[in-house]
């Protein structure tokens, strides 16, 4: 059984511990959509997969110019992906997000009409629109529903204000709640609103907002009311910018599905990761080296929530291991000027290798990995490029693997077991870097006969720096000369 193998098992309930960033290397972007006549010139503004339990495969794309792309990315015997175009009422009307229930196939989308519609998405790809929700007073940015259901859902527009809607009620009483002016500009003229770039459900009580030109992240309380305090409502809790003196805003933010750790995009490129449970003000982690200069850099998690990944104002994705990196272990990038203008990504939530995203492109692109029989790999270059490929692929940092050892030999206690003279006669190290190409290999290194008893002393006796220990180790032909430095311990 491969690596690709143990990876789609783990989708389906079988977990593994082992990261698989080095499979990385290998996203392709091989099977896409020629544009279709009726979109030839749209630009694609937002992409979704759907979260409904075993339809995580449906994709849906909105355009600007109106249209909704519902696409299924199981492949069809003619090697394509299936997908239905549907006109909407907001004809000529960018549609500017899209977001998917939990529980049933039905989205909402947001558009520059002012307005959210809610539709229900059929087996054979088509839309039947449920309702119309007006009252934003400018386009509406973004928009989710509440967890664990599909009537009740939110909505933020560029006028400053958040409105929660239950499709349920009569819409001409308008929405169940309003938030009025919820975040102000941090320039002179306070009478502005910031834009409301992204909304998410902490529970079903609590609401989490960010905007473009406001540095506070604000989390609303939806059981109290905030008529009153129309001018200047007052949040819950309030996460300030972690730089002092920082004038930037936020474009995009994503939560895990316990509802613990809250990641937001912010505009002086720095991915911030904070506990909301404890609503601490600090942030647990940082994520950068991506470039933020336009609020279409989006944040996508992988479905076992341990990577993350962004787009950013280059053109290009980024990914970030969650728990132990700070910089991006991987950067994609399309051929020559193919991939311009990325507007969103999603990552597929029952197949933990496909991506898609939304571009200027007229059609999404869809990055998989295909199986290991249709890869040419070329291993010596850092870049890897297929032939029948449109994407660049390339690592940013070497790969950490982890090894089969003893649990008890970290870096630490080695130290500490060489001052207390407790190694014994072979010695397992710690672990192992590999770059993500060669076959990952653990060297057991046998002890030197030396006059003494004690190798370690007769190495600080001699002032030894570096040990190169080639003809020790019993290597395959395949894999590369292993040096190890060894530095003297006080």
């Amino acid at each position: 059984m491969n690596f690709l193998q143990n990876i789609r098992l783990r989708s389906e309930g079988c977990e593994s511990r082992l990261d698989y960033d080095a499979v990385f290397d290998r996203f392709q972007c091989t099977s896409f959509l020629s544009p279709p006549p009726s979109i030839v010139n749209s630009r694609l503004l937002s992409c979704s997969f759907a979260k409904k339990r075993k339809h995580g495969h449906i994709l849906a794309v909105t355009c600007e110019e109106g249209q909704i792309i519902i696409l299924n990315t199981k492949i069809t015997e003619n090697n394509m992906y299936s997908y239905n175009i549907n006109e909407t009422s907001e004809g000529g009307n960018a549609l500017f997000s899209v977001a998917w229930s939990e529980i049933d196939m039905k989205l909402i989308t947001t558009s520059g009409n002012h307005a959210v519609s809610l539709w229900n998405v059929h087996n054979c790809g088509t839309l039947t629109n449920i309702n119309l929700f007006k009252a934003h007073r400018c386009s509406v940015k973004t928009a989710c529903f509440k967890p664990q259901n599909s009537e009740i859902f939110a909505s933020g527009g560029r006028d400053g204000n958040i409105f929660v809607w239950d499709a349920r009620t009569n819409n001409s009483t308008g929405p169940e709640q309003c938030i009025n002016n919820c975040h102000k500009k941090f320039i002179t003229d306070k009478s502005e609103n910031s834009s409301i770039t992204s909304l998410v459900f902490q529970d079903e009580l609590k609401l989490i907002s960010c905007a473009d030109t406001d540095t506070n992240i604000k989390i609303w309380d939806l059981r109290k009311t905030y008529l009153r305090n129309m001018e200047k409502p007052i949040p819950l809790y309030q996460l300030p910018s972690p730089k002092k003196n920082s004038l930037h805003g936020y474009t995009h933010m994503v939560i895990n599905k316990s509802g613990s750790k809250l990641f937001a995009n912010s505009s002086n490129h720095i991915i911030y990761c904070y506990n909301v449970s404890s609503f601490s003000k600090t942030p647990e982690s940082t994520y950068s080296g991506h470039s933020v200069r336009n609020f279409f850099a989006k944040l996508s998690l992988s479905p076992d929530e341990k990577y993350i990944t962004s787009t950013d104002s280059d053109n290009k994705i980024y990914f970030w291991r969650i728990n132990s990196s700070e910089a991006p272990i991987i950067r994609l990038s399309g051929k020559s000027d193919t991939l311009t203008g990325l507007s969103d990504i999603s990552w597929c939530p029952e197949d933990p290798l496909m991506l898609a995203t939304s571009s200027d492109h007229s059609s999404p692109w869809i990055w998989t990995i295909p199986s290991e029989d249709k890869l040419t790999p070329s291993y010596s270059e850092k870049k890897y490029m297929d032939s029948n490929s449109i994407s660049f692929v390339e690592r940013l940092s070497k790969t950490h693997v982890k090894c089969k050892r003893n649990s008890a030999m970290n870096s630490i206690s080695l130290k500490n077991s060489m001052k207390q003279k407790e190694l014994s006669s072979m010695i397992i190290l710690p672990n192992t870097v590999a770059d993500g190409y060669q076959t990952h290999i653990c060297v057991n290194v046998q002890k030197k006969n030396k006059t003494s008893n004690n190798w370690l002393t007769n190495l600080h006796n001699q002032q030894v720096k570096k040990l190169i220990i080639e003809k020790e180790i019993k290597m395959s032909p395949n894999a590369k000369v292993v040096i190890f430095y060894l530095k003297k311990f006080s």
